[in-house]
C-alpha cells in the first residue's frame, strides 16, 4: 500500500507541477517573473546558499553527478523504467523526459553555478544507467570516490575557514563575550510578556538619582533572566544614550569566575569610553580598580552595568560575597543586579546587609 500510494503521489505531483510550470509561463509571460513559480526546492537553496552568497568559494562546494542513458528511448517508453527513472530526471505525465525542466537545469549546472564557482570548488563524477538502473559496481566506486572526495574537501575549506578567523579582527575574546551576551539577551526579550510593573520600576530607577544598585529577585522560573534582557533594551533606548554593558553570569567561559568577570567588564568600559589605561590583571588589583571603571561615566553618557544571576557564579575567590559590588555607585552609573534568594547562595543576604 505504501509503495502505491507513492507511486500516486509521484504521478500528481508530476501532474501538479506540469500545471503549474504552464500556467506560469502562459500567465505571466514573462520568463523571469515566471521563473519562481517553475524552479524547484533545490534551485532555491542553491539560489541563496551559494548564487547570492559574495564569498561562495570560502562556502561551498559542488559535487556534480552526471548520469548517462537516462535520455534513450528505453527510459521513455518503458513504464517501469519510468518510475525508476523519474527518481533522476523529470519526467511528464506521459513519462518523457520534461524538456522544459531539463533546460532549466542545464542552465543552472552549465552557467549560473559554474560562474560562481571556482574549478576547485567543483568535482564531476559520471556513472551509466542500464535496463536495470545503475550498474552496481560503477556505482560503487563512484560512491567511494564521491566519499574521499567530500571528506578531503570539506577538511580544506574548515581548515581555511580556522585560518581566515584567526587574522580576523573579529577574532577578540571581548567581542565575542559582548556578542554572546548581546545575542543571549535578544533570544530572552523575544519570549517577555507582561510584567509591566517590573518594568515600569526600572525605568524609573534608571531615570532616577540612585545611587545604590536596583536588585531583581525571585524563585527560579519566574522570568528574571527575561526582565534583565528587557531592562538592557530599556536602558539601551533611554534619553542621553547611556553605555549599556551587560553579562549574563554562567552562560559563557568569560562570566563564570569573578576574575573573568571583572576583567571582561573593565575591559569593556575602557573599549566604550575610549580609554587605553591598564586593565589589571590580578583578581586583587580587578577588585580595588572596578570602582574607578566604572566612574569612567559621564553626563555626556552614563553607564548601566547589568549582571544577571549572581548565583550563578563561581563560589570560588569569594565571589558570591559581592564585595567585589559598590555599595555606593559613581555618578551618572546605575547597576541592575538579579538573584535567586535562596540561602544556599547568599547573594540576596548580602545584597541586604
Amino acid at each position: 500500500l505504501r509503495r502505491k500510494a507513492e507511486t500516486i503521489w509521484w504521478e500528481t505531483s508530476s501532474t501538479l507541477h506540469t500545471i503549474l510550470m504552464e500556467a506560469a509561463l502562459k500567465t505571466l509571460q514573462n520568463a523571469v517573473a515566471a521563473h519562481r513559480y517553475v524552479c524547484s526546492i533545490t534551485e532555491l537553496e542553491i539560489e541563496e546558499g551559494l548564487l547570492k552568497s559574495t564569498t561562495p568559494n570560502q562556502q561551498c562546494l559542488w559535487f556534480r553527478r552526471s548520469i548517462s542513458g537516462l535520455d534513450m528511448e528505453q527510459t521513455k517508453n518503458n513504464h517501469t523504467h519510468s518510475n525508476m527513472a523519474a527518481r533522476f530526471i523529470d519526467l511528464d505525465d506521459s513519462g518523457q523526459i520534461n524538456n522544459e525542466a531539463q533546460a532549466l537545469l542545464q542552465l543552472l549546472g552549465e552557467k549560473r553555478i559554474p560562474s560562481k564557482l571556482v574549478r576547485d570548488n567543483i568535482h564531476e563524477y559520471q556513472t551509466s544507467w542500464g535496463k536495470d538502473g545503475f550498474d552496481a559496481q560503477e556505482k560503487g566506486a563512484y560512491v567511494q570516490q564521491f566519499c574521499s572526495d567530500f571528506e578531503a574537501s570539506v577538511k580544506q575549506m574548515v581548515t581555511e575557514a580556522i585560518a581566515r578567523r584567526a587574522q580576523s579582527e573579529v577574532n577578540d575574546p571581548l567581542f565575542e563575550e559582548v556578542s554572546q551576551h548581546a545575542l543571549f539577551s535578544q533570544s530572552r526579550s523575544k519570549v517577555f510578556y507582561g510584567r509591566q510593573d517590573t518594568i515600569k520600576a526600572i525605568e524609573s530607577y534608571l531615570s532616577s538619582p540612585a545611587t545604590q544598585p536596583l536588585v531583581v529577585h525571585g524563585e527560579s522560573g519566574c522570568g528574571k533572566t527575561s526582565v534583565m534582557a528587557v531592562a538592557a533594551q530599556t536602558a539601551s533606548k533611554m534619553e542621553g544614550g547611556p553605555a549599556v554593558v551587560l553579562r549574563f553570569l554562567g552562560t559563557t567561559p568569560g562570566s563564570t569566575t569573578i576574575h573573568r568577570l571583572l576583567l571582561s567588564l573593565c575591559q569593556q568600559i575602557n573599549t566604550v569610553y575610549k580609554d587605553n589605561s591598564h586593565v589589571p590583571e590580578t583578581l586583587q588589583e580587578l577588585r580595588e580598580a572596578f570602582p574607578a571603571f566604572l566612574s569612567k561615566a559621564t553626563s555626556e553618557q552614563p553607564l548601566v552595568v547589568l549582571l544577571d544571576s549572581l548565583d550563578q557564579l563561581d563560589p570560588q575567590d569569594g565571589a558570591r560575597q559581592l564585595s567585589w559590588l559598590p555599595k555606593t555607585l559613581p555618578p551618572h552609573v546605575k547597576m541592575i543586579l538579579s538573584t535567586l534568594p535562596d540561602e544556599k547562595y547568599g547573594c540576596y543576604q548580602q545584597l541586604q546587609a
